[in-house]
């Protein structure tokens, strides 16, 4: 029977690796889960920009340069970051009730029963 996955080995700094567990385990996945997402949002945005002409790579670190020297200039203030908090739990709990579901509970399952449905499609690739 094929491998239906590779291992990969990277290296990362320590603080990334810490940032990337923690992420991971707040978002309820694997880190192999969290990177797979995270590798298939980058590569949407990339492909587009390619067609397009654009030097990706350079486009990448000059966004990731800027997203810094921002952050540097002009941090985040706690209220600021809960009132976004606050405005994305609101609209969350929004377009929950507009498809219908009513509680915590039952949109964790709705979750869960998703991302078992991608595990088992990944596997079977």
């Amino acid at each position: 029977m094929a491998r239906v996955s590779k291992n990969l080995g990277f290296t990362v700094p320590p603080v990334m690796a810490e940032e990337f567990e923690r992420l991971a385990s707040e978002e309820g996945s694997t880190k192999s889960e969290l990177f797979r997402r995270m590798f298939r949002l980058y590569k949407s945005y990339r492909t587009p920009l390619e067609r397009r002409g654009f030097d990706t790579g350079s486009w990448v670190e000059r966004l990731l340069a800027e997203a810094q020297a921002e952050e540097e200039r002009v941090p985040l203030r706690v209220e600021e970051f809960r009132a976004g908090i606050g405005r994305a739990t609101q609209y969350g709990a929004e377009r929950a009730e507009s498809v219908g579901i009513s509680s915590g509970e039952e949109a964790n399952t709705l979750v869960y029963e998703e991302r078992q449905k991608n595990r088992n499609a990944s596997r079977r690739s």
